[in-house]
C-alpha cells in the first residue's frame, strides 16, 4: 500500500469525485436514451440548474452521506433497467419501500428524492426553486447539509424555496419555514416542530446528530435510528465530544482524519435494530453507535466506524478479492471477534478496525491518562486483540482470494499489527490479566465463560473462543498462547 492508510487525506475525498462523475453519466444517459418516457425531464431540469450552483456550494451538499447514497441507487436502478440483471440487495429494499413494481418504476420513484439535494442548494445559495410536482416525504426530515430537522408523523410534500421561505405541505395543509429560522430555536410548524440540529464538536471534528438523516427508503435498520429522537441526541452529545476530546489527547493525527471525513454519527438505543453499530457503505461520512458512557471506550467505538469507511473508500481503488470468489458474501470463515462465521470481506474489515484499536488503547496505557479500571482494561485489549489479529492474519493469509490491490493492503495491515505486537512486548504487561467487557454506564464488568460461566482471563477468553467458535478449524496450525 503506496501510502498511509491511517492518514492519507484523498480516500473519501475520491469517493466523492468519483460520484460526481457518475451524476454527470447518469444525466447524459437519461437524456440521450429518455428510457422512462418523459417521467426523467424534471430530474434533468434540475440537474442543470444543480450545475449552475455555485462550485462552493454544490461541494458542501454533494459531499454530504446521502448525496452518495442517492446516486449510487439511481445508477443501480437504471443499470438493471437499460441492461436487465439483479439488483444490489439495497436497491432492491429501495424498490420495495417505494412499491415499485420493477426498476423503472423505481427509477422513477427514486430520481424525485434528488429534490432534497436541489432543496439543500437552495437553502444554501439563498435562491428561489419550485418543483413541477413536489418532493414527497415523511417526518421525520431534513436535507443533506441541513442543520435542521422537521420532527414529528405525517406525509410532507416539499414545493419549493421561494422569498427566503422552503414551501411545504403537511398532511395536505400549506406551511412555510422561514429559512433564517431553520437552525434557530424550536419552532411549532403546524402539527410538526422545527428543531436545530444537535451537533457534537471538539477539535475541528463537527458531527452531526440527526436520526432524519437516516430516514432513507430502504435503509437497513433506519427504524431504530427513527425512533431515538433528537432527545437522545441532546443526552449523548457532551459523551461524544469527550470521546473525540480523548482522540485529540491520545491520537490527534487520527482526530485530524476523522474531522475530515466524518459527518454524521446518530445514537440509537442498545438492543433496537438489527445491528449494535454499523457504517453503511453507501453511507460515506456516516455512522450509528449504540452508546457507551466511557469517553475511552466510546472514542474506540467511533474509530471503529471511521476505519470502516476509510476501508469502503479504499475498495473504490479497486476489489481486494478475485470476482465471484464469494469472498463478500460466502459466511464460512473463522473471525475471533464473532460468534457466527463471516465473509472474508468481513473479517479484513475486522482486522482493519482492530489495528486501529489496538493502536488507541497502547497510546492510553502508554500515556496513563486513564483511571485504575480504564487501565485494567487497556490491559485486557493489549494482551487480547493481538491474539485475535494474529488468528485473523493467518485465516486470511491462508484463504483469501486477494487480487493483487487485496493483499497489498492485506499485507501493510499486517506489518502495522505486527509492529504492535512489538510494541506492547515493551511494555512488560502481566502475563495474563481478566477479561472485561465494557458497559453502557461507563462501568466494566468481567467477560463470563460460554460453558461454566466463570469470569475468564484475557488469554483464556481467546482459547475458548476459538475452542467453540472455530468449528472449521481454520486456525488449527496457529498456537494460542
Amino acid at each position: 500500500m503506496p501510502f498511509d492508510f491511517w492518514t492519507d487525506p484523498d480516500l473519501l475525498d475520491a469517493r466523492h469525485r468519483k460520484s460526481a462523475a457518475a451524476l454527470v453519466a447518469l444525466c447524459r444517459t437519461l437524456e440521450r436514451r429518455r428510457p422512462l418516457g418523459g417521467r426523467e425531464n424534471e430530474f434533468l431540469a434540475l440537474y442543470g440548474r444543480i450545475v449552475a450552483a455555485a462550485a462552493a456550494t454544490f461541494t458542501r451538499v454533494w459531499t454530504e452521506p446521502r448525496a452518495y447514497l442517492w446516486l449510487r441507487i439511481a445508477y443501480q436502478l437504471l443499470a438493471v433497467h437499460l441492461n436487465g440483471g439483479a439488483l444490489s440487495p439495497l436497491a432492491e429494499r429501495t424498490r420495495l419501500a417505494y412499491g415499485a413494481p420493477d426498476s423503472a418504476a423505481a427509477l422513477a420513484a427514486h430520481l424525485e428524492g434528488f429534490k432534497a439535494i436541489c432543496v439543500a442548494v437552495a437553502c444554501d445559495s439563498g435562491d428561489e426553486w419550485r418543483f413541477e410536482t413536489p418532493l414527497r416525504a415523511t417526518l421525520p426530515f431534513t436535507v443533506p447539509a441541513a442543520r435542521w430537522t422537521l420532527e414529528g408523523s405525517g406525509a410532507l410534500a416539499v414545493h419549493g424555496v421561494r422569498a427566503g421561505r422552503l414551501e411545504i405541505a403537511l398532511d395536505g395543509v400549506r406551511l412555510d419555514l422561514p429559512l433564517d429560522r431553520l437552525d434557530a430555536r424550536p419552532l411549532p410548524i403546524g402539527p410538526a416542530t422545527l428543531r436545530p440540529a444537535v451537533v457534537a464538536r471538539h477539535g475541528g471534528a463537527e458531527l452531526v446528530m440527526a436520526p432524519a438523516a437516516f430516514n432513507i427508503p430502504g435503509l437497513e435498520g433506519r427504524e431504530a435510528v427513527l425512533a431515538a429522537g433528537l432527545g437522545l441526541q441532546a443526552e449523548w452529545r457532551a459523551p461524544v465530544e469527550d470521546a473525540l476530546a480523548a482522540l485529540a489527547r491520545l491520537v490527534p493525527d487520527q482526530l485530524e482524519r476523522f474531522a475530515a471525513d466524518m459527518r454524521h454519527v446518530v445514537v440509537k438505543r442498545k438492543g433496537e435494530g438489527p445491528f449494535t453499530n454499523v457504517s453503511h457503505s453507501e453511507l460515506p461520512g456516516a455512522c450509528i453507535t449504540t452508546p457507551m458512557a466511557n469517553p475511552l471506550v466510546l472514542a474506540d467505538l467511533l474509530l471503529h466506524e471511521h476505519q470502516h469507511n476509510r476501508l469502503f473508500a479504499l475498495e473504490e481503488r479497486g476489489p481486494f478479492f478475485e470476482p465471484g470468489s464469494g469472498a463478500a458474501t460466502d459466511r464460512r470463515h473463522y473471525s475471533p471477534w464473532r460468534d457466527d462465521p463471516r465473509p472474508m470481506q468481513g473479517l479484513l474489515h475486522a482486522l482493519t478496525v482492530y489495528v486501529s484499536s489496538c493502536r488507541l488503547w497502547l497510546r492510553v496505557y502508554e500515556a496513563r491518562a486513564a483511571t485504575a479500571d480504564e487501565l485494567r482494561y487497556a490491559e485486557d485489549r493489549l494482551l487480547r486483540i493481538p491474539r485475535q489479529l494474529a488468528l485473523a492474519s493467518a485465516v486470511l493469509a491462508r484463504e483469501a482470494p486477494f487480487t493483487e490491490h487485496g493483499r497489498a493492503v492485506f499485507e501493510a495491515l499486517d506489518r502495522d499489527r505486527t509492529a504492535l505486537e512489538a510494541a506492547i512486548a515493551r511494555l512488560g504487561l502481566p502475563a495474563d490479566v481478566p477479561a472485561l467487557a465494557g458497559r453502557p454506564d461507563g462501568t466494566f464488568e468481567p467477560l463470563s465463560s460460554a460453558e461454566d460461566g466463570r469470569a475468564l482471563s484475557a488469554r483464556e477468553a481467546v482459547r475458548e473462543h476459538v475452542r467453540l467458535r472455530d468449528v472449521r478449524g481454520q486456525s488449527a496450525d496457529l498456537a494460542v498462547a
